[in-house]
């Protein structure tokens, strides 16, 4: 430690590209104590990145994370308004390349930091998720617009819910504490979020993007006001574009078995790429409308980046998520062949014809029969007819009145007299 409290590294320039690929879960966190006055710890920092406290150089090299399941980064214990230390404690963690060194004069030698990096700090920051992304206290980004004013570039991506990331994905984004997202170029670099839904966002009121102030509206409902599904990416608020789901990881199988083909997995070494593929979809969006999967990297599907959209502060980012309405979470059910269904049985009545006579038709024939013999000698008579329907399996009879042929002394004549109603038996 020098002796007029300079404890600078010049000459630190450092470059190269930094890759991170862990195949569960990722924490980045600064160091902890139980109590910050009497059993306190400084500079317990922890970085992805080039760069580090008091370094003086150009730090240069795009950083790509990929968390096949959560992702944590993490501040450490800090003095507060109810503790006695007044030095920062500088046990901060970030993803990016230069520090996030407090610093408060006046400087003391109890101060292990005293200055913070300086220099160019560029390069593009990849964070990807599988599942949840938890962020507090955080910093990822190469500066923050609260404290630094070195100069940065690069494009800044966050994602989360990689293995799903539908409507209905179950990846949360998650910042709390204060903190902050940035990009380069104080903001005039693209600062992307890639979540499934709004209400897969919980970046609270104390987290800054691209703000040295101003902090984040939070995330309305799902399709809650402001909101218009007629309006397409359009749909939500004017810091959020809709129907990009992006990047996917399908670990599972799920796209071949819904009949899509290239489909992409978690990569499993730092030299592949990021993996999987991108997910294009149609209106409303959602799994069950996916159109086809192409080859590409994290935001290659985005249709649009809504820069000074003024809903945070100046508003330097965009949020994409899928689905403009609620949408079913699987595949639409594939039709099937038609059945065709045997052909009805038609019952044989064969055996249940009526066919035999009953005693009590015998009977009434034959007091038919005497009555037509008795009535023979006086005049007129009547015959009875019986007629026999094989639809209700029943007789029926009517009677003809008139003279019969043969008494009749000049030839037979008409008969006379109406015939009667069917009546059944």
């Amino acid at each position: 430690r020098q002796a007029n409290f300079n404890d600078i590294v010049r000459d630190a320039n450092q470059e190269g590209d930094i890759t991170v690929v862990v195949g569960r879960d990722l924490t980045v966190a600064g160091g902890t104590t139980p109590n910050v006055d009497t059993q306190t710890i400084y500079g317990a920092f922890a970085q992805i990145g080039h760069g580090g406290p008091a370094a003086i150089g150009n730090l240069l090299g795009n950083i790509t994370v990929l968390v096949k399941r959560d992702v944590s980064v993490i501040n450490g214990s800090e003095m507060s308004d109810g503790t006695i230390t007044i030095t920062p404690l500088n046990n901060y963690a970030m993803i990016g390349n230069g520090d996030n060194v407090r610093i408060l004069p006046p400087l003391s030698g109890s101060s292990l930091f005293r200055s913070e990096a300086s220099g160019f700090r560029f390069g593009d920051i990849v964070l990807a998720a599988g599942r949840s992304g938890y962020f507090d206290g955080a910093l990822v980004g190469h500066a923050d617009p609260a404290t630094s004013n070195q100069t940065t570039t690069g494009r800044n991506q966050v994602a989360v819910s990689r293995l799903n990331p539908f409507f209905g994905g179950v990846g949360y984004l998650t910042a709390v504490n204060g903190t902050v997202f940035s990009s380069g170029g104080d903001g005039s670099e693209q600062m992307e979020f890639y979540i499934p839904a709004r209400s897969n966002n919980r970046m609270d009121a104390t987290t800054r993007i691209n703000e040295g102030s101003a902090t984040f509206a939070t995330a309305p409902a799902n399709f809650a006001a402001p909101f218009n599904q007629a309006n397409g990416i359009y749909a939500g608020r004017a810091d959020e574009v809709y129907l990009t789901p992006d990047l996917w990881w399908d670990q599972t199988g799920l796209a071949a078995s819904g009949g899509f083909s290239g489909a992409g997995l978690f990569p499993t070494d730092a030299l592949s790429g990021q993996g999987g593929a991108l997910a294009l979809v149609n209106e409303p969006g959602g799994l069950t409308n996916l159109d086809s999967l192409v080859a590409g990297a994290l935001g290659s599907s985005a249709p649009v980046y809504r820069n000074n959209n003024g809903v945070s502060g100046a508003g330097l980012y965009t949020i994409y998520y899928d689905a403009t309405e609620f949408v079913k979470t699987t595949f639409p059910t594939q039709p099937t062949d038609p059945t065709i269904p045997d052909p009805n049985i038609v019952f044989n009545f064969d055996g249940l014809l009526f066919v035999d006579s009953f005693d009590a038709f015998d009977r009434i024939k034959e007091e038919e029969e005497e009555e037509r013999r008795r009535r023979a000698g006086e005049g007129l008579q009547g015959e009875t007819y019986y007629v026999f329907d094989p639809e209700t399996n029943r007789y029926s009879s009517y009677r003809i009145f008139g003279t019969p042929s043969w008494i009749e002394p000049f030839g037979p004549i008409e008969p006379i007299g109406t015939i009667g109603a069917i009546n059944p038996l």
